[in-house]
């Protein structure tokens, strides 16, 4: 009998809302949330003009959310939000059997260059540069939550650049599927490091140049599209079995009906 997998819980940070609530509204009002980086993010004369960027002014500062202080990327801090809105609906009875951290980049060039710079053995945030520093944080969290002791083999971090968050997704799916697991924690994050990474792209001549309004940048279903834009964002969200959902009397809010992955793009 085919196990069936159901999403019972999300968080979301993105350019365009800082709660789900906000995500819905300005999604159906059509923003986008792209705007003209130059001058802030950016020098002036930086040959990307735009980006899509998280308004990041009421979220807690990387110490109110227990990341330790000189933390230098705001991935860490933007996920840890995310998860607090999904913890903030889901009992601390529900144990969680596994997370899946999905991550598009390695490791950001700003992050490498500050700590080489003011090298210091006793203050080397040698952790920041490992990638599942942030899931065992997460991890550590539930645990004094009374969510359940993850084993190792079970927190897991991917890194499969732009389907790096769909194919969290889908591992997570597998993984309830086979009944390895019941409940799965799937969370993916990108941000910050903007000079570095946009870089990398123009390089790659694909992000768009255009002199046009930011609301009008991001256009990538139309013939006249010149290129992509770059965002941030992060996301959490929580896959059971129905089963598992179906015990607890879980709000059902949509069912994973498959998953694949390919490498030719198309």
């Amino acid at each position: 009998m085919k196990t069936e997998i159901v999403v019972t819980g999300y968080g979301v940070v993105s350019p365009i809302g800082n709660s789900i609530v906000d995500f819905e509204k300005r999604m159906f009002d059509g923003e986008s949330g792209v705007i003209d980086i130059r001058g802030s993010l950016v020098p002036n004369t930086f040959p990307v003009p735009f980006g899509a960027v998280i308004d990041d002014s009421g979220i807690p500062s990387s110490e109110t959310l227990g990341l330790e202080p000189g933390t230098h990327s705001d991935g860490g801090r933007y996920l840890l939000f995310a998860l607090q809105q999904l913890l903030d609906t889901l009992p601390a009875s529900v144990v969680i059997d596994g997370i899946v951290h999905a991550t598009p980049a390695g490791i950001f060039f700003e992050i490498v260059h500050d700590s080489l710079q003011h090298y210091s053995p006793d203050a080397f945030l040698w952790d920041e540069l490992r990638a599942e520093w942030i899931v065992e944080i997460i991890a550590n969290r539930l645990k004094e939550r009374g969510n359940g002791l993850i084993v190792p083999e079970n927190i897991i971090s991917i890194n499969t650049a732009c389907a790096a968050g769909s194919n969290a997704i889908g591992l997570a799916y597998q993984m309830i599927r086979s009944g390895r697991m019941r409940r799965c924690l799937v969370c993916a994050v990108d941000a910050g490091a903007w000079e570095s990474q946009l870089m990398n792209f123009h390089l790659l001549h694909t992000l768009t140049t255009e002199n046009v309004p930011a609301s009008k940048a991001s256009r990538p279903f139309s013939k006249s599209r010149a290129g992509f834009v770059k965002g941030e964002a992060a996301a959490v969200l929580l896959l059971e079995s129905e089963a598992a959902a179906e015990e607890r009397q879980a709000e059902i809010l949509c069912r994973v009906s498959g998953y694949s992955f390919t490498s030719d793009a198309y």
